[in-house]
């Protein structure tokens, strides 16, 4: 089976606007979406402090979170947000190291598309800017039947060297699609597994094996949406190409051969 990377457009909005709108055609009730995320830290300085910000289809509630299994694990969690479609998750309070890796995750109910918009490391509270603002992908499932849907995405640099690995699962009747909801472009390659049972948040790791997974793709660099700056330069020709029905709904992500 060949798998591939879409970023769906719709030619209403444009890029953010376009992404959310078309994923609410999705169902938009409370599921148990988990995820959790080894991540190296490749800032070429020390960190202290490793950060997610999610957007969802519907209010955000964090049931529960993890932080242990990396190099470094965070003693202090915190999310602020919660009950509203905009949440950060804030791991804090350890000493990462050039090159060290961290595991976080979170489990609870994020409707069927929560979106990673950002994520980022800092130090004493300021941000380390030598990386894009956003290294992680996000996933849509359509929330139906009693299967597990799993998704493992490796993580890459624009060098191609990995950077950490993603663990996404909720329920669904076929494969998620992974797409990018930040604004700098992405490096990934993942496949999928199908779970009859629930995977606890504490084991969305490598122990589940790649074999167990189906095959993964080439490396993807998925592009990021524009800057809110740069959309009133393509709005109108957007717009203009919509009307000539000479946009296609969905770009599938650019391969890289290695």
């Amino acid at each position: 089976m060949t798998y591939e990377t879409q970023l769906v457009h719709s030619c209403a909005k444009v890029a953010r606007l376009v992404v959310l709108g078309a994923l609410s055609v999705f169902a938009t009730s409370s599921y148990a979406y988990y995820f959790n995320t080894d991540i190296y830290n490749t800032t070429g300085s020390v960190a202290n402090d490793y950060h997610i910000k999610l957007h969802a289809n519907s209010n955000i509630s964090v049931s529960n979170h993890w932080e242990h299994g990396g190099d470094v694990a965070f003693p202090t969690f915190g999310s602020s947000g919660t009950g509203s479609p905009n949440v950060n998750l804030d791991w804090s309070g350890a000493t990462v190291n050039q090159g060290q890796s961290v595991h976080v995750g979170a489990a609870g109910s994020f409707g069927t598309s929560v979106e990673i918009t950002e994520s980022w490391w800092t130090f004493g509270g300021i941000k380390l800017t030598t990386q894009p603002t956003n290294t992680q992908a996000s996933a849509s499932f359509d929330g139906t039947g009693s299967l597990y849907q799993i998704a493992w995405v490796d993580l890459f640099d624009s060098s191609l060297n990995l950077i950490g690995t993603e663990w996404i699962e909720e329920t669904g009747s076929t494969f998620p699609t992974i797409y990018n909801a930040g604004t700098d472009p992405i490096y990934v390659s993942y496949a999928f597994m199908t779970s009859t049972t629930l995977i606890p948040i504490e084991n969305l790791n490598a122990s589940l094996g790649r074999s167990n997974f189906g095959q993964f793709t080439p490396i993807t660099e998925i592009s990021g949406i524009p800057e809110p700056a740069s959309l009133s330069l393509i709005a109108a020709g957007v717009i203009g190409l919509c009307i000539n029905r000479r946009v296609r709904r969905q770009r599938v992500g650019t391969v890289i051969l290695v």
